[in-house]
């Protein structure tokens, strides 16, 4: 159960390309490709901020990540008016280190490195248009209020990617990072003003034991007895 119930905000949800979007999981190999696809395809106004959490930095920083050291500064006004001359802006929670959120920064380049994705890197509208927020899938998406207010107000969808994915755990060592922290973004959606969610997710959730193909239209819980429900991954994302 939620511990406090979601009130959904007013508007938003028309047809109209989005201003600004919110993406999750932009560090994993699907996510990387769906932000590499929304650069492709939004209009060039759009602005992408990927949420990204903070990793420890190596004793080498890399030449990407420190160049965004300006733009990490500017995130101790908590608000969105992110600089634009290091690989990509990077806004955070007003009091957050310098280090953690060029830690952010570097996590991406990392990603999109690893996943043959470096022209990202070099083209100047990717720089100029994708924003990394350093954050994390919890309360506030680990932001402070004045934050938070103003990425609500800002984005019209988000593109929910990210997920601890593995077969073993059981759903108490899963449920935090996909169900709480999906829970975090229906909030975000709700908050200030509607915004579209886009929850991509695997084709495990929907198993069926008897090989009864269930498309987008099928109403699952008619056939929740018929599903395979077991391990804490498929619980964790039902």
């Amino acid at each position: 159960p939620l511990s406090s119930p979601i009130q959904s905000g007013s508007g938003g949800g028309s047809d109209r390309w989005s201003s600004s979007v919110l993406l999750t999981g932009a560090t994993g190999f699907l996510g990387a490709h769906i932000l590499a696809s929304l650069h492709q395809h939004l209009p060039e106004t759009t602005r992408i901020y990927c949420l990204v959490r903070p990793v420890k930095l190596s004793a080498k920083d890399t030449t990407d990540s420190a160049a965004s050291a300006s733009a990490s500064s500017s995130s101790s006004s908590s608000s969105i008016s992110p600089a634009t001359d290091g690989p990509y802006a990077v806004i955070s929670a007003a009091g957050t280190e310098v280090s953690l959120a060029q830690s952010s920064v570097e996590h991406l380049c990392s990603a999109l490195r690893t996943n043959d994705l470096v022209h990202l890197l070099d083209d100047a509208q990717a720089r100029q248009r994708i924003v990394v927020v350093c954050g994390r899938l919890s309360e506030r998406l680990g932001l402070d209020q004045r934050l938070y207010d103003d990425l609500a107000t800002q984005i019209d969808e988000v593109y929910h990617a990210a997920a601890r994915v593995n077969s073993v755990l059981p759903y108490a060592a899963l449920s935090s990072a996909n169900v709480d922290g999906t829970t975090e973004l229906l909030r975000l959606c709700a908050h200030k003003r509607s915004k579209r969610l886009h929850h991509i997710s695997t084709l495990s959730v929907v198993s069926a034991r008897t090989g009864v193909l269930l498309d987008e239209t099928v109403d699952i819980d008619q056939f929740r007895s018929r599903l395979y429900m077991y391990g804490g991954y498929n619980q964790s994302k039902w």
